[in-house]
C-alpha cells in the first residue's frame, strides 16, 4: 500500500485534542480550533483518475466521525463516511488506514462503504497525533483516492 501522499498532513502543528477536518472547523471540548488543512483529498482527488473518492463525516456534525482518548492509555477513533463522489460500489472496495501517532498502524480493508471502529493502547501517557484517511481502494499502479482526519489526544491513566 502507497501512503506516502498521505503522510504530509502531518506538516500541520496541532494542540491536544485538537481535530482537524477537511470540510470545516471543529469543536472540541470547549474549544474552538479553525481548519487547518485545506484539502487533504489530495492524492489522486478530486478529480480520481479511475472513479470516486469517500468522505470521512466531520467530527462537527452531531452523527460524525471521533478520534478521541479513552481512559487506561487507550485511543479511539470512530470514522462514519459517506459516498463523496462514489455513486456505485468501486469494484476494489474501499481501504483504511490509522496512524496512531506512536510508530505503530492499523489498516483494513471493506467490501462495501461503512464505518469502521478501532482501539489503540499506548505504553505511556502523553499526547499523540492521530492521523486516519479512508480510501476508495485502486486498481494497481494508481494512487487512492482517500478523504482523511487528524487529531491531537492526551493519553492518560
Amino acid at each position: 500500500m502507497n501512503y506516502l501522499c498521505l503522510i504530509v498532513a502531518f506538516l500541520g502543528v496541532v494542540t491536544a485534542d485538537e481535530v482537524v477536518s477537511t470540510n470545516d472547523a471543529v469543536r472540541v471540548g470547549t474549544l474552538q480550533f479553525q481548519q487547518m488543512i485545506q484539502n487533504t483529498n489530495w492524492c489522486s482527488c478530486p478529480p480520481c483518475a479511475f472513479g470516486c473518492c469517500p468522505v470521512i463525516v466531520p467530527p462537527s456534525n452531531p452523527n460524525g466521525s471521533l478520534i478521541r482518548p479513552v481512559p487506561g492509555l487507550r485511543g479511539d477513533v470512530a470514522l462514519i463516511v459517506d459516498w463523496g463522489t462514489c455513486t456505485a460500489q468501486p469494484a476494489g472496495g474501499f481501504k483504511w488506514y490509522i496512524s496512531w501517532g506512536d510508530g505503530k498502524s492499523d489498516t483494513g480493508f471493506l467490501t462495501t462503504l461503512g464505518p469502521i471502529q478501532q482501539d489503540h493502547s499506548y505504553a505511556i501517557p502523553g499526547y499523540y497525533g492521530v492521523y486516519v484517511s479512508y480510501c476508495s481502494n485502486p486498481p494497481a499502479g494508481t494512487n487512492p483516492c482517500c478523504d482523511s482526519l487528524y487529531g491531537a489526544i492526551s493519553v492518560r491513566y
